[in-house]
């Protein structure tokens, strides 16, 4: 379990995970190779661009050739009842690729944002609240219109983009029995290479992905339609109800009908803070 208890988050390497919070990934300073997987996509990270991740995404960030000394980055994470609803849209994009003078407005507001935390006195909140909107404000304003930009494979990066097709056919097929011997046959490597290359490339092994991308379907059928649990369980791929509740508890600390529940309490209820537990 990662818990962002800060907004420079210096570790570089976690498993893939997800959690009900937003995320905006900001790569300050960086001349290393960066990739990050959100559900079914990968994208190529650049200095100075940003990332936002909505709730419920599975994803995972991966770094390759940095030292300690050439790598900073920021990493914002808030629930939906801080902002206001309409700058939820900016999230319709994942990976932002600023511009020269916009890069500097971003930093400087990530640089404002860490000093009212570091300060974290009465006004805090009221100051993140308002920088947080002149990022998003932003966003929408001068890249609504953006291609979002995922699926940059290089051309002797064969076997990572058969794992991204990989990942995108347990997305569209989720409530289908899917295995190592399913996606041997169907993508023409043995079950022994694809396990290792998915770890590789994803972080985890291939059953650990399988049943994260299963639940994280589950839970946003659970926030997002009355759907009753059993049927959920079998949209999400489960066969078997009970065992649907028992690995859904496992993961989330809860029963998907406690979990439901959870995702109906009032908006006062809902923390702010900026620590999430992540999967």
């Amino acid at each position: 379990n990662y818990n962002y208890n800060a907004f420079v988050y210096t570790n570089p390497a976690y498993r893939s995970h997800f959690h009900s919070n937003y995320e905006i990934y900001f790569l300050d300073r960086g001349k290393g190779k960066v990739s990050y997987l959100i559900d079914r996509n990968i994208y190529t990270i650049c200095e100075g661009d940003l990332v936002l991740i909505p709730p419920q995404s599975l994803h995972r960030v991966m770094y390759s050739g940095f030292t300690d000394s050439e790598f900073s980055r920021y990493l914002l994470s808030f629930r939906s009842s801080f902002i206001s609803s309409d700058l939820i849209q900016a999230f319709d994009i994942r990976h932002y690729q600023l511009t020269e003078e916009d890069r500097e407005t971003v930093r400087d507001i990530m640089q404002k944002i860490e000093y009212e935390y570091n300060l974290f006195d009465e006004f805090f909140q009221k100051m993140y609240q308002q920088y947080l909107t002149a990022l998003l404000v932003l966003l929408i304003r001068k890249y609504s219109t953006t291609t979002d930009n995922s699926k940059h494979y290089s051309s002797n990066d064969k076997i990572t983009s058969v794992i991204f097709k990989m990942i995108n056919y347990i997305h569209k097929n989720i409530d289908q029995d899917i295995s190592l011997s399913i996606l041997s046959e169907k993508y023409g490597y043995s079950k022994e290479y694809i396990s290792s290359q998915f770890k590789n490339a994803i972080g985890c092994g291939f059953n650990e992905f399988l049943t994260k991308t299963r639940i994280a379907h589950a839970v946003k059928l659970l926030s997002s339609s009355s759907t009753p649990i059993n049927r959920i369980a079998i949209k999400s791929g489960f066969k078997d109800s009970n065992y649907f509740a028992a690995v859904f508890k496992s993961y989330m600390n809860l029963s998907p009908s406690q979990y439901r529940k959870s995702c109906h309490s009032s908006e006062e209820e809902k923390s702010n803070s900026p620590i999430t537990k992540n999967l």
